[in-house]
C-alpha cells in the first residue's frame, strides 16, 4: 500500500488541476504505462485518482467531511447539554429534599399555630360571652334597682 500511495501521489502531482469527468481522457492519455497499470490493479488507487481529479467526487468528499464535522460538534454539544441537565436534575432533587426536610421541621409549629388559632377563637368567644353576660347583669341590676 505504501507503494500504491507513492504512485498515486506521483499521479496527483502530474495531474494537479481538478477537472470534470469528461476531461479525464487527456489526463489518462498523459499518464505513463506504470501509472495506468497502478490504477487498474488497485481499487484504492483508482478511487484516489477520481477523488483527486473529478470535482464532483471532491465536492461529495467535502460535503461528507462537513456533515461529519457538524455531527461531531452537535454530538459534543448534546453531551455537554446532557451533562448540564443531569447536574440540574441533581440540584432539583437536592432542593426538593431540603424543602421536604423544612416542611417536616415546620409541621410541629404548624400544629401549634392551629391549636393557638382554635384557642384564640374559643377565648374570643368566651370574652364576648363574658362581656354579654356582664352587660346583661348590669341591665338586670338597673331594672331591679329601678323596681326596688
Amino acid at each position: 500500500q505504501a507503494q500504491d500511495k507513492t504512485t498515486v501521489s506521483a499521479m496527483s502531482r502530474s495531474t494537479q488541476s481538478h477537472v470534470h469527468a469528461h476531461k479525464l481522457e487527456p489526463i489518462l492519455r498523459d499518464m505513463g504505462q506504470a501509472e495506468l497499470r497502478a490504477l487498474m490493479e488497485s481499487e484504492n488507487n483508482l478511487s484516489l485518482f477520481f477523488e483527486n481529479n473529478v470535482e464532483l467526487v471532491q465536492e461529495r468528499r467535502s460535503l461528507i467531511d462537513e456533515v461529519k464535522e457538524v455531527n461531531v460538534n452537535l454530538a459534543r454539544a448534546n453531551i455537554s447539554e446532557a451533562e448540564k441537565l443531569a447536574l440540574l436534575e441533581q440540584e432539583v432533587a437536592q432542593v426538593r429534599a431540603r424543602v421536604h426536610e423544612k416542611q417536616e421541621a415546620l409541621k410541629p409549629q404548624e400544629k401549634e399555630i392551629q391549636a393557638l388559632q382554635q384557642r384564640d377563637t374559643i377565648d374570643g368567644v368566651r370574652e364576648r360571652l363574658k362581656a354579654e353576660i356582664a352587660e346583661l347583669e348590669r341591665a338586670t341590676r338597673e331594672i331591679m334597682d329601678g323596681e326596688g
